[in-house]
């Protein structure tokens, strides 16, 4: 069961690295020096609406996992379910505020 897991997160976190490292590097102001210039009214492209929406439903389904399923719950399943909890709306609310660019740019790095 826990190879199974880790074998899943690992292709899942793999693809979504390079699924968001080149959407961040597909935008002009992903290497220029006034990163947060004129925030929060960036653009957002169909493929951050689309890592938006991907990275919202893996949270979701794995809070409700971790909240549900008995064969999924660990020694630190109540400090997992309260990390998911804060991650959902940090992705809400940086999608509904438009904070797009800073969203996307600290997801790729703390993949």
């Amino acid at each position: 069961m826990k190879f199974s897991d880790a074998s899943w997160n690992l292709l899942y976190y793999f693809v979504m690295t390079i699924w968001e490292v080149s959407t961040c590097l597909s935008h002009p102001w992903a290497l220029q020096l006034d990163y947060f210039d004129g925030q929060p009214n960036h653009s957002m492209t169909y493929s951050m609406k689309y890592v938006y929406m991907v990275q919202l439903g893996y949270y979701l389904f794995s809070l409700a996992a971790l909240a549900f399923l008995p064969q999924h719950h660990r020694k630190d399943s109540a400090i997992m379910v309260f990390h998911h909890i804060i991650t959902i709306g940090i992705v809400t609310l940086s999608y509904c505020t438009k904070y797009g660019n800073a969203y996307d740019t600290s997801l790729t790095v703390s993949q």
